[in-house]
């Protein structure tokens, strides 16, 4: 019986006839040693480049929702003609990842966003529940607040409700848009505006984690939320998503793991001499934060499920000679965390598997603080 392999550093994917007697083996691809057990799970098979997409302020991140009847005999014809319909059946959103080109919020997002980060709380949410856990306490685990989804929950929706929270900025101009996609449609819609405050129609203005929005439902299963009407323009002309996005954010995203939960992108520019940086409160970033970021051009990090928590990030940088230096940088210290670290042209790369949690992060923090 052939035994099913993923390499934890290039994550290629392969078989072995039998287990080895050292329970290791030379992964084909990159050639680093890899642990071999008969109880692993079957590995992914690698992602299709799919290119049609798929369906899709908690205080100060808010910004961070068919049927076929047939008919067999001819003796149901008068029926089905004349008979009251019943009401079509929907199929809900799956709960598992859904790649980020593939993100159906991103539509409904405008096509010059610099910023866009993406939480998948259902997919988080079956990830905790296998586990006996809840997605609050992976958030924790993870260093984030467990709290996160609270302004969500006050309006009745449980991760298990949400396939997707797309939050979009254009940095230059300040503008934020944040699209909540539910798995099915609202049980009670009216319930749903009274706890959001809703007042008037397309847009409506709301109340989201104590912050006054305006709100655009798109359909019964998605809400597009925005500080007002400008932040609304693809809510009412969605666009093509991934394919409409700027080239600079497009090439973020495709850095991302197709099976991350949660990920956040940037498009290409100066980010050191950014403007908006200066507004941000003291003590907020670190005091050498804006110094770090000299030289940086685009930011993909992201958290997957493959199948356990795994970081990835990658920095592109002004060349490939300083990104080759970056990643020679991070060899040793992620390769004592079970990480890897590679260059490829500009971008600097690299990947931490973080279960456990409670031991790789303190490290990793430290890590990344040099």
């Amino acid at each position: 019986m052939s035994v099913p392999v993923m390499c934890p550093f290039c994550r290629s994917v392969f078989t072995l006839a039998e287990v080895p007697a050292a329970h290791r083996t030379p992964c084909p691809n990159c050639g680093e040693s890899v642990p071999v057990s008969a109880d692993l799970p079957a590995a992914p098979p690698p992602p299709a480049d799919v290119t049609t997409p798929a369906q899709p302020r908690t205080s100060n991140v808010v910004f961070l929702s068919l049927g076929l009847t047939a008919l067999i005999v001819v003796g149901f014809a008068l029926w089905f003609f004349f008979a009251p319909k019943p009401p079509e059946p929907f199929t809900p959103l799956p709960a598992t990842t859904t790649p980020p080109r593939s993100i159906n919020g991103l539509k409904y997002v405008p096509k010059d966003s610099q910023v866009l980060a993406v939480v998948q709380p259902s997919a988080l949410d079956e990830y905790a529940a296998a586990r006996n856990r809840t997605a609050g306490a992976v958030l924790a685990d993870l260093g984030l607040p467990a709290d996160l989804l609270k302004p969500f929950a006050d309006l009745g929706l449980r991760p298990q409700d949400i396939h997707s929270l797309v939050f979009a900025a254009h940095v230059d101009d300040l503008r934020p848009t944040l699209v909540l996609t539910l798995r099915k449609p609202l049980a009670d819609a009216g319930q749903f505006r009274d706890k959001l405050k809703a007042q008037g129609r397309d847009p409506a203005g709301v109340e989201l984690g104590g912050f006054p929005l305006v709100m655009s439902e798109v359909n019964d299963r998605t809400f597009v939320f925005a500080l007002n009407d400008s932040g609304l323009t693809a809510a009412k002309a969605p666009t093509a998503g991934y394919d409409d996005l700027a080239a600079g954010m497009k090439e973020s995203i495709d850095r991302v793991s197709p099976s991350a939960f949660a990920w956040a992108a940037t498009d290409g520019k100066e980010w050191a001499k950014a403007p908006q940086l200066k507004l941000v409160p003291a003590g907020v970033l670190p005091p050498d934060a804006v110094a770090k970021l000299d030289g940086v051009r685009a930011v993909a990090v992201g958290v997957s499920l493959e199948p356990d928590l795994y970081l990835s990030l990658s920095v592109r940088v002004n060349d490939s000679t300083v990104a080759k230096q970056t990643a020679d940088a991070l060899v040793k210290e992620l390769t004592e965390l079970g990480g890897r670290a590679s260059a490829d042209g500009e971008w600097a790369d690299a990947g931490v598997p973080l279960t456990p949690p409670g031991e790789k992060l303190p490290k990793l923090k430290e890590l990344l603080k040099k």
